[in-house]
């Protein structure tokens, strides 16, 4: 995918804030256990029509580290919170 200007950049990230917002809504299903039983994110079912339409309008590269973003946010608030 080729550098977005300002417009593609804006819709990139109000695709991304629905995505988010999904998100943060099913956050339950967010975080699971990996092989080695850590923490780790995966995106919710009920969120796959708004992935997609945020990796059809940003970059996948962008994506991915929106998802690590959040993943880590939302854990350091678990973290915080004990």
């Amino acid at each position: 995918m080729s550098p977005l200007n300002r417009e593609q950049r804006s819709k990139c990230y109000l695709e991304r804030d629905k995505y988010i917002q999904c998100v943060d809504k099913h956050a339950d299903q967010a975080i699971v256990k990996d092989a080695d039983n850590k923490n780790t994110f995966q995106s919710p079912a009920p969120c796959a029509e708004l992935l997609k339409d945020t990796l059809s309008s940003c970059p996948e590269s962008w994506v991915i580290h929106f998802q690590l973003q959040w993943g880590n946010e939302r854990l350091k608030r678990l973290l915080f919170d004990q």
